[in-house]
């Protein structure tokens, strides 16, 4: 199978599953798209959700982190932006019950 590029992508702009495809075949500048991409949204999230500044910063990398763990994992028949929102969820709320925790 031929490893795949962004110029193969038609209509210009690969779609986010095409740059997790190119990102797991070794292309780091799909990566470093897919965060452009979503860095502000995600970013907004994160704050609406904590309501905490030091907290958001954390899970916004951590959530990072995690796609780049779990970037084997994704099922690209799937809706990108669903599963990272959900990964951003979940982080989340792991460093809200660790700040309970630690109160």
């Amino acid at each position: 199978m031929a490893k795949a590029t962004k110029k193969d992508v038609s209509g210009g702009k690969p779609t986010d599953s095409q740059l997790l495809t190119l990102y797991k075949e070794g292309d780091d500048d799909a990566f470093r798209e897919i965060v452009n991409r979503y860095k502000n949204p995600l970013y907004a999230f994160l704050r609406r959700f904590l309501n905490r500044q030091d907290l958001v910063e954390d899970v916004f990398q951590e959530t990072f982190l995690q796609l780049h763990i779990s970037a084997g994992a994704f099922d690209t028949s799937r809706r990108f932006k669903p599963w990272l929102y959900t990964i951003a969820a979940n982080k989340a709320k792991d460093a809200l019950r660790s700040r309970s925790r630690r109160q």
